[in-house]
């Protein structure tokens, strides 16, 4: 984020405490549509080019955002640019100052005559029936609707939520999908939800993602995908939420604070004033934007997952895709993932990999214990770590929460830090990678919402893009691997333990019993020595250039928090196929 003054605490604690979402006045509704602006031009300037001639996997630009202020800038350009239409739909919407901005950008082009229609999941959204009748009674063209509502209550109570989820067949079966829509020409999908987590404003940590905007025909996939969701049967307008009903028949009646405190300065003083810049938007957003070869749009269909509670059934759309993928790989595979979590269905699957292609390598990024943003799954990644490590012979990098390149990310690590320290948080902001990538070989991507986890290839909905573009894949893949290298990222490798071949056959026993109860790790973080240069895990003089630094890297001395990940890892077995 490109912040060129100190930010002021008093407004940040000021919006936190805001009840209402965004900043809604009479006085701030634009009195037309927002016509030239950069985006405008690219369109207009690249129209031949966008003709697919039939065919919507050619014609296409795409862009790649990987910094998370570029890709807020990114979502509110286009929203300011949108002439006919926006579609949102998203996996988490916060309540916070970044999802305020975004929700009155919406609001506003609304107001100016766009369609806007936004689709969340109900379980990883903030939930405030009041909140959600004021913002739908503000205009006719914001419609909003929840995927899965649990009771059919826009904000249940504790026990029946629990008492929905639990038996309703399907519930725990969720929309992943986090895309953006404009016009139907533009759309953006990737790792990103609606937070500050993922545009670099937390004072926690921030995700490194990343975002891929296509231009061109291929959206046309994106929409039906959205509208097959928007008429599905699991889509529940909030209008007909049980307590947001109520709250419209009361009627609304609110006062909110205006555009200047939304954009409260200098907290988005600068985001604002570069949305409508026409050479800062041409340079951090339209030059980025290239042709590709072959582009396609793929997602799950709504339900796609039949099976009581964990909805464990037929493989996907997204996950068939990606198979096909794998099947397909030559040489490599380079995977960026926060959570890698391979259960016996998934590990089938690389077994029949491995077993096709002995000669594939894949490679993978991934959370350290330091970085990971959540401690189940990290443990289910730790307790199954030796089996993608040793079994699958994948190589994994575990990301470092305050890598080499850390203000290449989080350039406003500066005024968190400050912001954090003076709100009594005793960690400092650090960086969690939340990017789903795949890259095939050296000539196709896959970039999306698809985790390498059980929930994500068997359970929920995903979606994403399938790129077939040489210079796309290769700067994907130099980017991952940069996140891999030394100075960014900790080594697993099999541990030098005398017993080892003992070990790992306790190992593998406690694996396969109910409670894992073996102690002892066949797999360990690595470190660079000093001095020596990086070399493969599976060199012979890899122990030479490299020190072990534990199982948890970057764990500091006992603590509470590693606690947890050893029980669960006794323990948490059961919990796997829900991860």
């Amino acid at each position: 984020m490109r912040t060129h003054s100190t930010w002021v605490l008093s407004c940040h604690v000021l919006v936190s405490l805001l009840l209402g979402c965004a900043a809604f006045c009479e006085a701030d509704v634009p009195a037309a549509f927002v016509e030239g602006t950069p985006f405008h031009a690219f369109i207009d300037a690249h129209q031949e080019t966008l003709a697919s001639g039939g065919d919507p996997a050619l014609g296409n630009y795409v862009g790649l955002f990987d910094e998370g202020y570029t890709a807020l800038l990114l979502r509110v350009h286009l929203i300011r640019s949108a002439r006919t239409s926006i579609d949102i739909q998203s996996f988490i919407w916060t309540n916070d100052e970044c999802a305020r901005v975004i929700l009155y950008e919406l609001v506003q082009a609304a107001r100016r005559g766009v369609k806007v229609r936004i689709l969340v999941d109900h379980v990883g959204s903030h939930r405030n029936p009041k909140q959600l009748a004021f913002i739908l009674s503000l205009s006719p063209n914001i419609a909003i609707k929840m995927y899965r509502p649990l009771a059919r209550l826009g904000a249940p109570p504790l026990h029946q939520a629990l008492l929905d989820l639990l038996l309703s067949s399907g519930n725990n079966q969720r929309m992943h999908i986090k895309t953006c829509i404009i016009d139907g020409v533009a759309g953006i999908t990737g790792g990103r939800n609606i937070g500050n987590n993922y545009f670099n404003y937390s004072l926690h940590y921030n995700f490194k993602d990343r975002d891929v905007l296509v231009v061109g025909p291929a959206v046309a996939g994106m929409t039906a995908s959205f509208d097959e969701y928007w008429s599905a049967r699991q889509a529940v307008e909030c209008r007909d939420l049980r307590d947001v009903a109520r709250q419209l028949e009361q009627g609304v009646t609110r006062s909110d604070p205006g555009r200047e405190e939304i954009y409260c300065a200098p907290y988005f003083t600068t985001l604002d004033a570069e949305a409508d810049d026409g050479e800062t938007v041409k340079r951090a957003l339209l030059a980025t934007l290239a042709p590709a070869g072959r582009v396609e749009y793929v997602a799950d269909a709504p339900g796609r997952k039949r099976r009581f509670f964990t909805g464990l059934g037929n493989n996907g759309r997204v996950t068939d895709a990606l198979h096909e993928l794998f099947e397909e790989a030559r040489d490599s595979v380079v995977i960026q993932s926060p959570y890698v979590v391979v259960n016996r269905r998934l590990a089938r699957f690389f077994r029949r990999v491995s077993e096709d292609k002995p000669g594939l390598r894949i490679t993978i990024s991934t959370n350290s214990y330091a970085a990971a943003d959540h401690l189940v799954t990290y443990a289910a990644n730790y307790r199954l770590r030796p089996r993608v490590v040793l079994d699958h012979g994948m190589e994994v990098f575990e990301y470092k929460p305050y890598p080499e390149d850390f203000l290449t990310y989080l350039s406003n690590a500066a005024e968190l830090e400050a912001m954090a320290k003076a709100e009594g948080i005793k960690r400092r902001p650090y960086l969690s990678i939340h990017a789903k990538t795949f890259v095939f070989d050296e000539d196709t991507t896959f970039i999306g919402t698809m985790n390498l986890d059980p929930r994500s290839f068997y359970l929920n909905s995903e979606d994403g893009f399938i790129i077939e573009d040489t210079a796309i894949a290769q700067r994907v893949r130099a980017g991952i691997e940069r996140d891999m290298a030394p100075g960014n990222s900790w080594t697993i490798a099999r541990n030098r333990r005398p017993i080892f071949l003992v070990n790992r056959v306790l190992e593998r026993v406690s694996a396969r019993t109910p409670i894992d109860f073996w102690p002892l790790r066949s797999t360990s973080g690595f470190e660079l020595r000093p001095g020596k240069e990086p070399i493969s895990s599976e060199h012979p003089n890899f122990y030479k250039h490299y020190k072990d630094i534990g199982n948890f890297p970057g764990g500091e001395g006992p603590s509470g928090a590693k606690f947890v990940v050893r029980f669960l890892k006794v323990f948490g077995k059961p919990t796997t196929p829900l991860l």
